[in-house]
């Protein structure tokens, strides 16, 4: 009897340390150890420009993709896009800045955007983006620069019909980095760091996004999405109020400076996906730890 008691005592001592936990990630857009290795790094400079001020507040020079962070734990799915979202350029103040995270859940969605009621988020300014070949979008998470204020905004788009949603809530410009907001009738979650000087320069050559460890994170309960039981594919990329940027993830392919306006944007005629994928973590314990702990107690 005693051995089956340590040996349950040791199986839950490793499931603990081996699972990955919602309640132990912060959503303040950092990165936490719970997500584990990036799912897409960028690979392409931005020629959005890249990031030239920070003061502490969400103001940043530039806008970029850096890298893309998720992991699904219990009820729901963490999201976490590194680099930043720009306010301005240069001097001149350009407040239509947008990223757009499009998620496919494996129910019927959308190939080519149909956009959305403007009541309902910034979506309608992306009608006629078509997505890579097979590729879904269900629901889209976007943060779009909007009189002064960073709006965060939920959507639904189902087949053959605008996207419709609501605000899930706004970062005031002056709102400290590390900031986070609940908001919307599905409690998501959204969490803002724009403070990045790293990642990708200006242009439209070869670079790399890895180590940048903050950006705009999001906590989305998968009630919200339809209850997805098998990979969420996302699809992250900048819009920059008239063209479907350089800045995507997976990356598009070195050279590429824009993907024109959406309208005539097309991730199937480009090389690569255009997307990453998902999964819920399978077993809460390593397989090796499962049979080292029966050789050891048997």
């Amino acid at each position: 009897m005693w051995r089956s008691a340590i040996r349950l005592s040791a199986l839950l001592m490793l499931s603990a340390l081996f699972t990955r936990t919602a309640t132990a990630v912060v959503v303040d857009g950092r990165l936490d150890p719970e997500y584990g290795p990036a799912l897409a790094t960028q690979s392409v400079q931005s020629h959005n420009g890249s990031a030239q001020h920070t003061t502490g507040v969400l103001q940043a020079g530039g806008s970029e993709l850096d890298q893309a962070f998720a992991f699904i734990a219990g009820d729901t799915l963490f999201v976490l896009a590194t680099g930043e979202l720009g306010d301005y350029v240069g001097n001149q103040p350009s407040k239509d800045r947008h990223q757009f995270l499009l998620l496919d859940t494996g129910a019927p969605g959308q190939n080519t955007i149909l956009g959305s009621q403007p009541s309902a988020g910034d979506l309608f300014r992306i009608a006629g983006l078509t997505l890579d070949a097979g590729f879904q979008a269900r629901y889209a998470l976007g943060s779009s620069w909007a009189a002064g204020d960073l709006d965060e905004e939920f959507c639904s788009l189902p087949p053959g019909a605008p996207c419709t949603g609501y605000r899930v809530g706004a970062f005031p410009y002056y709102s400290p980095q590390g900031s986070s907001l609940t908001g919307g009738p599905d409690g998501i979650q959204v969490g803002i760091d724009n403070s990045s000087l790293a990642g990708v320069p200006y242009g439209c050559g070869a670079a790399s996004g890895a180590g940048v460890t903050t950006g705009i994170e999001w906590a989305v309960p998968l009630a919200a999405i339809g209850h997805p039981t098998g990979c969420v594919r996302i699809c992250a990329f900048l819009f920059d109020g008239n063209d479907v940027t350089n800045q995507v993830l997976g990356s598009v392919p070195v050279g590429t400076c824009s993907l024109g306006p959406p309208a005539t944007a097309n991730f199937a005629s480009v090389a690569g996906d255009q997307f990453f994928s998902v999964c819920s973590t399978p077993s809460p314990v390593r397989p090796s730890t499962w049979g080292s702990l029966k050789t050891r107690f048997r």
